[in-house]
């Protein structure tokens, strides 16, 4: 995880391929499976003051890309300087550096690259399973969606935003050396310009609702989309219709944004401690698409179509695991 003020995780398919059909809960509790249960242990190791994990992090220079800018590693939280400064008025120049040092260091490690801030919740679970359906060798980024600056708009950057390894090429080779394609100083609006910049070099938005529409990345907490209290500037910026209520949210949401200190405890507790008896979820895998076909690369079409005749030379109806997207016409 690279930190500076917006955090970057880097996650591998690897593991949901390995327990997507595992339907036990005490998967979430494998400490070696999934980065979450790690993340946790690591963060009650620091609050508990048991730093003895810190054998594992250098404190030395980690290691240097550009003869002028040492890139140093926190001994306790990992954070990487990237020497772009702090404060608001830098995260565009913090985001293009940091998806620098990735495309630097890890671009062949990793299938997808996760952008948040530091008051973003992240279930990795259910973004993985989201990501299962697509591609990282094709590029396409996935988000919360709005409609403004650029032809296919641009993802939130509280809410996040993950890029496939395909896009983290483009923007580094092809968006970032032209200055007609990408915003070269390192003001501005941090997410609007990554977006203009995907959008320049042909990285698809793609539609990251369930299928029944609903929405896993939010720019809100819970409570601000459960109830209906998002702003109007929300309502005039979002690209898919937003609803309120419980059916505001998929039931495999990816992020929430402004989160504080008491509820991330909160959802942790409730998301990986909190368990009602009885309840076992068996969720299709990969996870059914989402209605906007228009967000959907082609080749990940055309294999759902391919299973759909299958099932229907075996005489088969449509189930849940492979679902028929709808035309997208709900985009205000």
């Amino acid at each position: 995880m690279f930190i500076s003020k917006n955090a970057f995780t880097c996650i591998s398919m690897q593991c949901i391929e390995q327990h997507a059909n595992v339907p036990s809960s005490d998967t979430v509790n494998d400490q070696n499976s999934f980065p979450v249960a790690k993340v946790h242990e690591r963060f009650q190791d620091l609050h508990g003051h048991n730093h003895e994990d810190e054998r594992d992090i250098p404190d030395n220079v980690l290691t240097q890309h550009d003869p002028s800018e040492l890139h140093h590693k926190d001994s306790v939280l990992g954070a990487i300087d990237l020497g772009a400064g702090d404060g608001r008025d830098v995260l565009w120049g913090k985001t293009k550096r940091a998806y620098k040092y990735v495309y630097d260091h890890h671009l062949n490690e990793y299938d997808w690259f996760f952008k948040g801030d530091d008051d973003t919740y992240v279930l990795m679970e259910n973004m993985r399973y989201m990501l299962a359906a697509y591609d990282p060798t094709f590029p396409i980024y996935f988000g919360s969606r709005f409609k403004k600056f650029s032809k296919q708009g641009y993802m939130s950057g509280g809410g996040g935003y993950v890029l496939s390894r395909e896009a983290v090429r483009k923007f580094i080779e092809d968006a970032l050396p032209n200055k007609l394609k990408c915003k070269e100083d390192d003001t501005g609006a941090e997410d609007a310009e990554m977006g203009k910049c995907l959008d320049n070099i042909g990285v698809l938005a793609g539609d990251s609702r369930d299928s029944l529409g609903r929405g896993r990345f939010f720019p809100f907490t819970p409570a601000t989309h459960l109830m209906g209290g998002v702003p109007d500037w929300y309502l005039d910026y979002v690209y898919y219709k937003p609803d309120t209520g419980l059916d505001c949210c998929s039931d495999t949401p990816v992020t929430f944004h402004y989160v504080s200190t008491d509820l991330m405890y909160t959802l942790e507790y409730l998301l990986y401690h909190a368990r009602p008896y009885g309840i076992v979820h068996h969720d299709p895998y990969p996870a059914p698409l989402p209605p906007d076909t228009k967000s959907i690369p082609e080749p990940i079409l055309e294999k759902q179509r391919q299973k759909l005749e299958a099932l229907k030379s075996k005489g088969l109806q449509q189930n849940d695991n492979i679902l028929t997207p709808k035309v997208g016409e709900n985009v205000i």
